[in-house]
C-alpha cells in the first residue's frame, strides 16, 4: 500500500527521471530496493503521467497552439504539410509510433529476461558511456527548421528506450539529436514534445488498470508531478547548452553502479 507521502516521493522520483533524464524506472527501482517501499500502484503511474504530461503542455503551451492550428488547416484544406509548422505535428505522430507499437509485449519479454536491477543498472552505465561520446562529436550545426521525417523515426525508435528498465526516452532521443549535430535548443524541444504522446497513452492505459483512481493520493500526486516536471523541465531544457548533460550522465553512472551493487550484494 503506498502512502500520500511515500507517493510525493516517487512523484518527485518521476519529474526528476524522465526530464533529469535519470530514468524513472531506475529510480523508482532504487527507491524500492533501498527502502523496501511498494512500486508504484496503477493509480499512482497514471497520475505520475499525467502530471508530466500536464507540465509539458503548460511549458510548451504557444508551441501546442501553433502545431494543432497548422494541423487543422492541412486536414481542413487537405494541403500538403509545407512549411516547418504544418510538418511537425506528423513528425510527433511518426516519432510515437515504434514504442507504442512495441508497448504491449516489449517490457513483459524484458521482464523475463532477467532482474530489472541487474537490467537497469547496465543500460544506465552503458547509455551514459554512449551520450559522452556523442556530446563530443555532435558540431551544434542543425536547428529545429532542421528536422526530418527520418529524424522524427530516429527518436521515434530511441523512444523504446521507454520500455526498458533503466532508459529513458528523452535521454536516449537527445543522444540520437546529439549524434545528428542538433543544437542543444532544438534536440531538447522537439524530443520533449515527442515524449507527449507516450505520456498520454500511458496514462490513460493506467487509469483503465487502476481499481480507484480518483482519490487523495492522486489528486496530490498530480499536482506534485505536474509542479517538479516544470521544475525540472526548465532545468533541463536551460541546462543542454552547457555542462548539464555530462553531469546527467555521471549521476546515470553512478545510480547504475548503485543499482548493481544492491543487485550482487543483497541477494539475485
Amino acid at each position: 500500500m503506498i502512502t500520500t507521502f511515500q507517493a510525493v516521493v516517487y512523484s518527485i522520483a518521476k519529474a526528476l527521471g524522465e526530464f533529469y533524464l535519470l530514468g524513472s524506472s531506475s529510480l523508482e527501482t532504487l527507491i524500492h530496493t533501498a527502502l523496501g517501499w511498494d512500486f508504484p500502484d496503477s493509480s499512482l503511474k497514471a497520475a505520475l503521467n499525467f502530471g508530466a504530461m500536464i507540465a509539458i503542455l503548460i511549458y510548451f503551451r504557444h508551441d501546442w497552439a501553433s502545431i494543432f492550428s497548422s494541423f487543422l488547416q492541412v486536414l481542413l484544406f487537405r494541403k500538403r504539410p509545407q512549411t516547418f509548422d504544418e510538418n511537425l505535428s506528423f513528425f510527433l505522430i511518426l516519432s510515437a509510433v515504434p514504442a507504442l507499437a512495441l508497448q504491449p509485449f516489449l517490457p513483459q519479454i524484458i521482464g523475463e529476461a532477467g532482474d530489472s536491477r541487474l537490467i537497469a543498472g547496465a543500460v544506465l552505465v552503458v547509455s551514459s558511456m554512449i551520450l559522452l561520446y556523442a556530446l563530443g562529436r555532435n558540431k551544434k550545426n542543425r536547428n529545429i527548421f532542421a528536422w526530418s521525417y527520418t529524424d522524427a523515426f530516429g527518436v521515434g525508435l530511441c523512444q523504446v528506450f521507454h520500455l526498458i528498465p533503466g532508459g529513458s526516452a528523452l535521454f536516449a532521443s537527445i543522444t540520437y539529436a546529439s549524434f545528428r549535430n542538433y543544437h542543444p535548443e532544438a534536440m531538447g524541444k522537439f524530443t520533449a514534445l515527442a515524449f507527449l504522446p507516450l505520456l498520454l497513452v500511458d496514462g490513460i492505459e493506467c487509469a483503465r488498470e487502476a481499481t480507484v483512481v480518483w482519490n487523495l493520493t492522486f489528486i496530490v500526486s498530480l499536482i506534485v508531478s505536474t509542479l517538479a516536471s516544470l521544475l525540472f523541465l526548465g532545468a533541463l531544457l536551460n541546462g543542454l547548452h552547457k555542462t548539464l548533460p555530462r553531469n546527467i550522465a555521471v549521476m546515470r553512472v553512478l545510480i547504475g553502479v548503485a543499482l548493481l551493487v544492491l543487485y550482487f550484494f543483497t541477494g539475485n
